[in-house]
């Protein structure tokens, strides 16, 4: 038996203190389970979405198609432009941009006429749809969907900006700004949506062809879209 008030309240910490501390060894080795089980739902969530991204970048265009029908070039690149993110995210190695362009590019059909450095296009005004009436600013060739501004995914832009230029604030694009396609782009007769009859295909732009920007709208459908010329675009030296 203890002896003493000092030897009492040395064996009372005592006893006190093993219950406690298998209290707190109890409470550590708890949350290192959950932590683990957190870890290994979080591996099988990658593990998923990295195959899926694979399904649709790897083994076929089916999943591309919306309600039934076949999507628009323009759709298309929004698609796998997504699911080129997704892979990157969750995979090891990352797709690169020659990687990126490939697919992009892959079982595509050219169903408009491809542009030559040579090609002339009757020109037409900047219209943004074919009922806002006449416009009175510049004319051009048509317009094309440059992607998302101010991003860092390679997969949302469809253009390269040269010479140092980039978006306004707002996401538009300076005026006389040269682009280069990074994949083939439709050249539209409009900026209206592209799913319907009103806004056909002039031309389709090739791979590093090169247009000069006439005008730019910001957030149509989550792009920006420019009204692009054709002519004028070669660069110095």
């Amino acid at each position: 038996m203890p002896e003493g008030i000092g030897g009492w309240i040395a064996f009372l910490i005592e006893k006190s203190a093993m219950p406690l501390a298998l209290a707190g060894a109890g409470w550590l080795i708890s949350n290192a389970v959950e932590r683990d089980k957190l870890v290994l739902e979080q591996e099988k969530v990658n593990q998923v979405m990295l195959g899926r991204a694979m399904t649709v970048l790897f083994e076929g265009r089916e999943q591309e198609r919306v309600f039934g029908r076949v999507p628009q070039r323009e759709e298309i690149r929004t698609f796998r432009a997504h699911w080129i993110a997704t892979y990157n995210a969750y995979a090891r190695v990352q797709l690169d941009p020659v990687a990126i362009g490939i697919f992009m590019e892959v079982g595509l059909d050219d169903d408009a006429q491809r542009i030559t450095p040579g090609t002339r296009l009757p020109p037409i005004a900047a219209t943004i749809a074919p009922t806002s009436g006449p416009a009175t600013g510049p004319r051009g060739d048509g317009w094309v969907s440059v992607g998302r501004p101010n991003t860092t995914r390679y997969a949302d832009l469809n253009f390269d900006l040269l010479q140092g230029a980039g978006f306004t604030r707002d996401g538009g694009i300076p005026v006389g700004t040269r682009m280069s396609a990074r994949w083939s782009v439709n050249l539209r007769a409009n900026a209206e949506v592209t799913t319907g009859s009103e806004n056909p295909v002039r031309g389709l732009i090739s791979v590093g062809q090169c247009v000069r920007v006439l005008e730019s709208r910001p957030n149509l459908r989550g792009a920006t879209w420019a009204f692009v010329s054709l002519d004028g675009c070669d660069l110095p030296g």
